[in-house]
């Protein structure tokens, strides 16, 4: 199973997977269709979320329980728009682990691959399974609570009047489809990008791997070609392996670029929405009653942000520390066996190494564990500032 099929049913499921342009045009045309009402649902409901923050600019308790889930939805819409800007960029960067120098040549890369592979599925299963249970526990508490006094899922300012019986349905069930939509898109596109970014981890674990087999496939190269071990061919065959490895190791630092690029705004957007979410649902956590069934669904969804900002900066550390250690791993291999010539080769290529992949929110901050212990104290900061000023 390819590391994104999953999320690429998702993606296609919520409208922001589009058809090959192979497809029929009326298949192109309906998905269009489908995904620009899946992208102006959300925007909709980021801009009734906005325009009722308006309403309760003097009162920190009011603004704090309008602007929580309105800084969510803002990143939400973001990653829609991402997803659908970049389409084609993103497409292609899928592809290309179907292709030289990324495809697998033999059943130990499958098993490197295999490993990462598993990390991307446990992402997937216990970011799911939170998201969903705390959506549904949100709506559940909802309906007890809100729909017997017509009052919304969320606080929110429409162009009709939502008190009366048709137009409280269609804002209320507004809202729950871009509830339960903003966080389907948050798991897929989180768990999507870091899985590129684990991708890149098991592409240069697999590069480690071919530079210390490289002696031995040399050695086996010789004996199918019957080559007798000819100084001069030794030394063709040598640089054959190092260009394809320098390739490799190129084509993986090219491909890291190409996806932070095409990221990096809808990550600061999440950054720093996380960290304001966290303070801001902090601070309303400590205004409810411990075990309540609000205490218990915000709870849930403090959660979710912690790991939604946690897997981006661990999958992130895991290839930067990796792409560290590529030095290591080469100089594992039987490098003693080659030329004088290969050798200095390997020193370029150890050299290159010296500045590792990093990727980076908005260009700014690196995501490392390092940065989801900052953000954790930047919220803490925040919260503080909320707790005075409403003393």
């Amino acid at each position: 199973m390819s590391f994104f099929s999953l999320n690429i049913l998702a993606f296609r499921i919520l409208g922001l997977w589009f058809p090959e342009e192979t497809s029929s045009v009326c298949r192109i045309i309906l998905y269009r269709i489908y995904n620009a009402f899946a992208v102006t649902a959300m925007c909709t409901f980021v801009l009734s979320q906005f325009f009722a923050l308006l309403e309760c600019l003097n009162d920190t308790k009011e603004l704090t329980n309008a602007s929580f889930m309105l800084l969510t939805m803002i990143a939400v819409a973001g990653k829609m728009f991402n997803m659908t800007v970049y389409r084609y960029e993103i497409s292609r960067m899928v592809k290309l682990f179907d292709l030289e120098p990324f495809k697998s040549m033999d059943d130990r890369e499958v098993v490197i691959k295999s490993k990462f592979h598993r990390s991307v599925k446990r992402f997937i299963s216990v970011y799911g399974t939170l998201g969903t249970a705390t959506c549904t526990l949100i709506t559940l508490f909802s309906l007890i609570r809100d729909m017997p006094r017509r009052q919304l899922l969320f606080k929110a300012r429409y162009p009709f009047d939502d008190s009366a019986s048709v137009g409280y349905w269609v804002s209320y069930i507004h809202q729950l489809y871009s509830h339960y939509m903003g966080a389907v898109v948050n798991m897929t596109f989180d768990t999507f990008v870091s899985a590129l970014m684990l991708a890149t981890s098991a592409q240069l674990e697999v590069l480690k791997y071919r530079f210390v087999m490289m002696p031995s496939a040399m050695e086996n190269e010789r004996a199918e070609t019957g080559c007798k071990g000819n100084p001069e061919e030794v030394e063709r065959m040598e640089a054959k392996y190092l260009r394809n490895h320098t390739n490799h190791h190129l084509a993986i630092f090219e491909f890291s670029k190409m996806t932070n690029d095409t990221f990096t705004v809808s990550i600061f957007l999440q950054y720093c929405a996380s960290s304001l979410v966290l303070c801001v649902s902090v601070f309303t956590l400590t205004q409810l009653k411990p075990l309540s069934k609000e205490f218990n669904s915000l709870l849930m969804y403090i959660g979710c942000m912690l790991v939604q900002i946690f897997i981006f900066c661990d999958a992130a550390n895991d290839v930067t520390i990796r792409s560290e250690t590529m030095a290591e791993g080469i100089y594992k291999m039987d490098w003693t066996s080659l030329s004088i010539n290969s050798q200095k080769s390997l020193v370029l290529i150890m050299a290159r190494t010296l500045r590792p992949i990093r990727y980076t929110s908005g260009h700014v901050v690196s995501l490392s564990l390092v940065s989801f212990s900052s953000l954790l104290k930047l919220s803490y900061s925040v919260y503080n500032i909320l707790t005075q000023s409403s003393e």
